[in-house]
């Protein structure tokens, strides 16, 4: 099924109405109270479904495309709808699996890769994710991997306008989000001599931190990886002393030699 053929639109076009079916018969009085939402949110957990059912088939474009399309209407529920059930974080759980595998199984640089990644830029620009940035960022997260060098410039210009939107309050969790994407993106064209220096330069970040702890372990480098999370319990002693376990003092990575890393704890 490629993009843009009458098969891809209709099939699309049966998506959008089977969404709005949905949302239709869940809305009462111009609201959705949470019932209503966690119905709604279980018929997209289907159209997921099926849509994975798709992918597996070889349809990752089309399946991607619904993926997006659910996200879409994921921020647009989350703006309306009474979530108290939490079916809203449940459903986007769905999406992101869904996009792993996508992204994951797509050839790399094939023309249904560059048609994701593309289209993924465009995506999160998208007016619903104008008020749920996070939504947009669980989208390129995962997209970012197929960038090649004459198409990054599109997510990098569509970085700039998801952290133009957000919440200057929770910039942290923002810039780690965005550096998270800009690695992905780094990776898979820029090779590894940039992809160590970003992550040097990024190490700040959690999320950059337990990927470079993995790197070190995938390359048996175990004294790095050992340095890594102790500089993370030093830094992290005071907030979790009397709270809880620190996550940096047991380093869960299976099957090491001689069990070296996973059984030291501090």
């Amino acid at each position: 099924m490629k993009p843009k053929s009458e098969e891809f639109k209709t099939a699309m076009s049966e998506i959008r109405e089977r969404i709005a079916t949905s949302k239709r018969r869940e809305t009462r009085r111009g609201f959705i109270d949470y019932h209503g939402c966690s119905n709604i949110c279980d018929d997209f957990i289907g159209i997921i479904e099926d849509a994975g059912n798709a992918a597996d088939k070889g349809h990752y474009a089309f399946a991607y495309s619904v993926c997006a399309l659910i996200q879409i209407n994921l921020a647009k529920l989350a703006s309306t709808a009474d979530d108290s059930t939490g079916g809203i974080t449940h459903a986007r759980g769905f999406v992101e699996e869904l996009l792993e595998k996508i992204c994951s199984r797509v050839e790399y640089e094939s023309d249904e890769a560059q048609y994701i990644f593309v289209t993924s830029a465009k995506d999160v620009q998208n007016k619903a994710f104008e008020d749920w940035t996070e939504f947009g960022y669980d989208i390129i997260k995962k997209t970012a991997k197929l960038a090649e060098d004459d198409t990054e410039q599109k997510m990098y210009e569509a970085l700039d306008d998801l952290y133009s939107k957000s919440d200057n309050e929770y910039s942290t969790w923002y810039y780690e989000h965005d550096a998270l994407v800009r690695l992905e993106i780094i990776k898979a064209t820029h090779g590894p001599i940039d992809t160590k220096e970003f992550i040097q330069k990024n190490i700040q970040y959690t999320g950059i931190r337990k990927v470079a702890i993995q790197m070190a372990v995938d390359t048996k480098d175990f004294d790095r990886a050992e340095k890594l999370c102790l500089e993370k319990i030093s830094d992290d002693t005071p907030i979790h002393k009397y709270l809880q376990p620190c996550e940096w003092r047991f380093c869960a990575i299976p099957a090491l030699p001689d069990n070296k890393f996973t059984q030291k704890t501090y």
